[in-house]
């Protein structure tokens, strides 16, 4: 069985690296959410794709010759020239009040990146969370909702 203790904070391929915060710092657990930060981390990695976490945020990065820019399309075709920082969002608790799980399909053939959420029983998740005895404040971060 695997368990969030027994998982690497860090794997790499060829293609790709997955990361549980950013490959600049890895291990501090920086949220990197500004395209300042995105610009400096791009320097930092050579692979294609730099998936991320931490920010429990749906968000992509991408570098085209010199340029970044942060892409919010929900699906985004891409080239051959760019490079991309992603971090897929959160199953369970989302930062951006939007509680549906969150998560990120790549495409390398078809050549896109798509944005996802499905929705679930967020009072049932809730609920379990406290019967759990973990700390309410992660229940009531599912409850809460965009405006």
């Amino acid at each position: 069985m695997i368990t969030s203790c027994s998982l690497e904070n860090f794997y790499e391929e060829e293609e790709f690296i997955l990361i549980h915060d950013e490959p600049s710092i890895p291990g501090t657990y920086h949220f990197l959410t500004s395209l300042r930060d995105a610009k400096e981390t791009f320097t930092c990695f050579d692979n294609r794709f730099c998936f991320y976490g931490h920010t429990h945020l749906q968000i992509i990065f991408v570098k085209k010759g010199e340029e970044v820019f942060s892409d919010k399309s929900e699906k985004y075709s891409f080239s051959d020239e760019e490079q991309f920082l992603i971090s897929a969002g959160s199953v369970g608790q989302p930062r951006d009040r939007d509680p549906r799980a969150g998560y990120i399909v790549v495409d390398t053939e078809e050549r896109y990146i798509q944005l996802r959420r499905v929705s679930y029983n967020v009072e049932q998740a809730a609920r379990d969370i406290i019967n759990a005895g973990l700390p309410e404040v992660f229940a009531n971060i599912l409850r809460m909702k965009k405006d």
